[in-house]
C-alpha cells in the first residue's frame, strides 16, 4: 500500500523556429521524476508486477523523452516523427518472460531507447488515405505508456498486458465524420523480440457515437510463438466506450485474448480478459 507519493513533470514544447524548421513542427522534452514510498515489510523496492513507475521507496527517473514531430496535412502531405527515451520504464520493454517469448532481437538494448518514430504520407484519395509506417505507438489500450496522458499516474493492470510500440505499417481512412478505420501490418505483438518471420495484423474502428461518445474496436491477429500454424496464433480484442462532457471523462475498457501454447505439453489454450 503506498503512503508517499512524489511525482515531479518536466514539459517543455520549444517552436520550431528556433532550430530554423518550418512552423509544422513541433520539438518536445518530457521528464517524469517521482518518488513512491510504501508499507513494504520486508522492503524490497518492487510494485508488484507493474510494467512502468515499478520502482518504490527511492527516487527513479521514470522517463525521459525528447522528440520531434510534423503531421502530415494537405498543405504538406509528407509526415515525420522521431523520438529518444530512457529511464527505468524503458528498461522493462526488453521482455524476459520464460516461454512462449523468445530471444530478443539483436540490439534491443538499444532500440528500447527509440520511442515513436515514423514515416507518414498522406495521400489525397477519396476523404484522404493516411500511410504510416516505422516505430508505431501502439494502436491497443486505452492509456498511454507515457504516464503524464494518463487519467492516473499509473498505468492499470490492464494496459500493462497490451503493446507499447509496434513495427509495421498504418493505413487510416476516415470513412466520414463519425467513423474511421485503420490496418495494421506489424512484426508481431512484442516488438523488441522475433519469435518467426511471419507479419500480423491489426484492425482499429473508431466510431462518434454520439457528439460525447467514442467507441472503439481494436483487433489482432498473428503468429507469436515460433510454431506458426494457424492454430497457434493469438487474437486479441481491445473495445473502449469513452465518454467526454466539458472537464469530465468516463471510460471503460474490455480486452479478451486467446492463444494456444505449441511450448506445451498438450498444447494448451490460454484465454486472458480484463
Amino acid at each position: 500500500m503506498s503512503r508517499i507519493i512524489v511525482i515531479v513533470f518536466l514539459g517543455l514544447i520549444l517552436p520550431a523556429q528556433l532550430f530554423g524548421a518550418t512552423s509544422d513542427w513541433v520539438f518536445g522534452l518530457y521528464v517524469d521524476v517521482a518518488y513512491l514510498g510504501s508499507d513494504n515489510n520486508p522492503e524490497n523496492q518492487t510494485w508488484r508486477s507493474k510494467g512502468t513507475t515499478s520502482k518504490l521507496d527511492r527516487i527513479e527517473a521514470n522517463m525521459m523523452r525528447a522528440y520531434g514531430r510534423k503531421d502530415a496535412g494537405t498543405e504538406s502531405r509528407w509526415g515525420f516523427e522521431f523520438g529518444l527515451q530512457a529511464g527505468i520504464d524503458p528498461d522493462g520493454l526488453v521482455s524476459a518472460a520464460p516461454p512462449p517469448a523468445e530471444e530478443p532481437v539483436e540490439k534491443a538494448d538499444n532500440l528500447r531507447h527509440l520511442s515513436t518514430t515514423t514515416v507518414s504520407y498522406l495521400f489525397d484519395t477519396g476523404n484522404g488515405l493516411l500511410v504510416t509506417g516505422g516505430l508505431l505507438s501502439a494502436y491497443i489500450g486505452y492509456e498511454s505508456y507515457y504516464s503524464k496522458d494518463n487519467p492516473n499516474y499509473t498505468r492499470g493492470y490492464l494496459s500493462d498486458y497490451v503493446p507499447y510500440y509496434l513495427w509495421g505499417v498504418q493505413a487510416s481512412y476516415p470513412f466520414n465524420d463519425r467513423l474511421t478505420g485503420d490496418f495494421l501490418l506489424m512484426t508481431g505483438y512484442n516488438y523488441l523480440a522475433n519469435p518467426n518471420d511471419l507479419p500480423s495484423f491489426g484492425i482499429q474502428l473508431v466510431w462518434q457515437a454520439a457528439s460525447s461518445v467514442t467507441v472503439t474496436q481494436n483487433l489482432y491477429y498473428g503468429p507469436d510463438q515460433s510454431a506458426t500454424s494457424l492454430e497457434y496464433w493469438r487474437f486479441f480484442s481491445d473495445t473502449i466506450v469513452e465518454w467526454k462532457k466539458d472537464r469530465l471523462t468516463l471510460a471503460g475498457a474490455l480486452d479478451f485474448g486467446t492463444e494456444k501454447q505449441a511450448w506445451l505439453d498438450d498444447t494448451p489454450r490460454h484465454q486472458w480478459m480484463s
